[in-house]
């Protein structure tokens, strides 16, 4: 298990001062950058704490058009995190596509890959909550999403067998002082994107890909945007990886 000072850290609210932000579109949109994820599971996990493994790496396309490359890959990376005994704690796995366009097609693949593999690297560390940029899909919030959990394996309260289990508000800093957030329905172009890639469900595997490889490159703005799908609350760019992941045919709707 992590141990208190981790527990307490990963539940604290993202410091606003780590967030990039990028317009394109006319939308602001906030991320992560890479080297701050990879920096954060250092200083939270410690060297050797973690592991990150590409499991699958592949280009899914590649065209010449008007001497420029045009190419997509799609990569999976596993993040194996460990206690500091260096037993394994959890283990996430997620699969991201990257595409680019560029002159010379070495560099379009590098370009694609490194896209692709850093995508899959974040998204497998949201699993590990706000400090990880999961808030950040609640519209660019910082403020703490995940405020507590039910299972602290360093709280010293007694449990009573059969009691209703009352979750305590875990703390949060002057800095980030709590929002109480009102949820609010999907808009029209959110919904009407998720029906655009949706209609491509169907469609030949590389037909497919390229789809909705373009379609990530024209809607950038929208990426962070969930929706209820199957239940679920699912950014649009997770949908959009799934749908060219194939894993909404053949009868498959399992996000």
């Amino acid at each position: 298990m992590f141990n208190q000072s981790q527990h307490e850290i990963l539940l604290r609210g993202l410091n606003p001062s780590r967030v990039e932000k990028r317009k394109q579109a006319g939308m602001q949109l906030s991320y992560l950058a890479q080297h701050d994820v990879r920096g954060h599971l250092i200083r939270i996990f410690g060297f050797g704490g973690f592991d990150l493994t590409t499991d699958e790496a592949e280009v899914v396309f590649q065209d010449e058009h008007d001497g420029k490359w045009s190419v997509g890959c799609k990569v999976t990376m596993r993040l194996v995190v460990r206690d500091e005994y260096g037993n394994t704690v959890c283990t996430y796995s997620e699969t991201a596509i990257g595409s680019s366009t560029q002159g010379r097609r070495g560099e379009a693949l590098d370009m694609a890959m490194k896209t692709a593999s850093s995508d899959a690297m974040k998204r497998c560390a949201t699993n590990l909550g706000d400090q990880f940029g999961l808030s950040l899909y609640n519209n660019g919030q910082t403020a703490p999403f995940v405020r507590t959990t039910l299972i602290n394996p360093h709280d010293d309260t007694p449990v009573v067998k059969d009691a209703p289990a009352t979750p305590v508000e875990a703390p949060v800093s002057d800095e980030h002082p709590e929002q109480e957030e009102t949820p609010t329905p999907p808009s029209a172009d959110l919904v009407e994107a998720a029906e655009e890639l949706a209609g491509y469900i169907d469609l030949p595997v590389r037909e497919r890909i390229m789809a909705v490889a373009k379609w990530k490159a024209a809607h950038s703005e929208l990426h962070h945007h969930a929706l209820p799908i199957d239940g679920q609350d699912i950014t649009l760019a997770r949908y959009a990886d799934l749908v060219a992941a194939g894993k909404y045919t053949e009868g498959d709707n399992t996000a």
